[in-house]
């Protein structure tokens, strides 16, 4: 097991995964094809047949994209004007990690960051900040699917909120950059977690989940796409080779491909949950309901962990020499190299 020891295993995030090879297979294809540009070919039509299918939606439109956070900024640009409010999570990716991009894409449209310990919005949270904010342009709500914390919004969640966005008129955006995942784990169909609960907009990635760079907006209405394409063009976001993304998305669907691939990750992530509760150095700090495990260490052990060629994702610093790492297990995270994970961190010796 020495000799395994020398090659790093990166568990902070899944976009440093490979590509599937049915993926790649496809993107093959497309490169071999010559066919129209701008959204307008072949893979492209079929990719949203298929989108149209999946989503049990016969009036959804999809927009190609290269990248979740253009995604996200873009749908909100959108579906907001200038001196809008869209309420989301204070640790929400569109917040936290997106540089602003929400805003940059429509100057003057602000983020409202709303509170909670476990990462999600709810009901209650929401209709108080409502209650007491009547003088703010509040038009719609943001949430991440899964959560920044890996935790799911429940079928009642969501429908809670989808009830609050329909009273006061306001629009539901849900970034599922590992949608996937939460589909797996709470067992239901893409339409069960989406528009028949009132989401109007749900930006979907595929690269998290096994693509080279694969997302899609997704309108389950067409009242906010009003000449998106300018605006799409503005941006810079037309894509001139737009079924190399389309491609992906067709090969990802086939044969329920993505559902596949989010189940090895979820069930990676599962059986190191099992480990890690054995572990006195570890302490699960929320649910794992997709493939993420967020966990608190001490300092000396998490610097132990890196000099064993570990590289999980520190989160943050806490008081008392502690951290808070996050693993997230890729769909090309074997048994084997969770095997290899575990026994390095058997083999870290540390005196406290």
């Amino acid at each position: 097991m020495k000799s395994l020891s020398r090659f790093p295993l990166f568990c902070g995030t899944d976009t440093s995964s490979s590509v599937s090879n049915k993926i790649l297979k496809k993107l093959l294809e497309a490169g071999k094809t010559k066919d129209r540009p701008y959204g307008e070919d072949n893979f492209t039509e079929l990719a949203t047949v298929q989108f149209k299918k999946i989503f049990k939606n016969k009036n959804l439109k999809i927009i190609p994209m290269i990248s979740g956070t253009a995604s996200n900024a873009f749908a909100l640009s959108l579906m907001t004007d200038k001196n809008d409010y869209v309420i989301c999570h204070k640790e929400a990716h569109i917040l936290t990690s997106e540089c602003g991009a929400p805003e940059f894409f429509n100057f003057g449209m602000k983020l409202i960051a709303l509170s909670s310990n476990d990462g999600k919005l709810n009901a209650s949270l929401i209709n108080k900040y409502l209650q007491h904010n009547v003088d703010k342009n509040i038009v719609g709500i943001s949430i991440s699917q899964l959560s920044e914390n890996g935790t799911n919004y429940t079928i009642e969640n969501l429908k809670n909120i989808g009830a609050i966005c329909k009273k006061h008129n306001l629009f539901f955006h849900m970034d599922g950059a590992r949608f996937a995942n939460a589909l797996c784990s709470l067992r239901v169909k893409p339409d069960e977690m989406t528009w028949r609960l009132g989401v109007d907009c749900l930006t979907i990635g595929a690269t998290k989940n096994g693509a080279f760079a694969a997302e899609a907006i997704i309108f389950f209405s067409n009242k906010k796409l009003c000449n998106y394409r300018f605006y799409q063009k503005r941006s810079g976001h037309i894509i001139a080779k737009t079924k190399f993304i389309s491609s992906q998305f067709i090969a990802w669907f086939q044969d329920d491909l993505w559902l596949k691939l989010a189940k090895k990750s979820n069930n990676i992530a599962k059986l190191f949950k099992s480990y890690i509760e054995q572990n006195k150095n570890f302490e699960i700090l929320f649910p794992i309901d997709g493939n993420e495990v967020f966990v608190k260490v001490k300092e000396q052990f998490y610097k132990k962990i890196k000099n064993k060629n570990i590289f999980p994702k520190l989160w943050s610093n806490t008081t008392n020499n502690y951290v808070i790492l996050r693993f997230v297990f890729s769909f090309d995270f074997t048994k084997k190299d969770l095997k290899n994970l575990i026994s390095r961190i058997n083999d870290i010796k540390i005196n406290y």
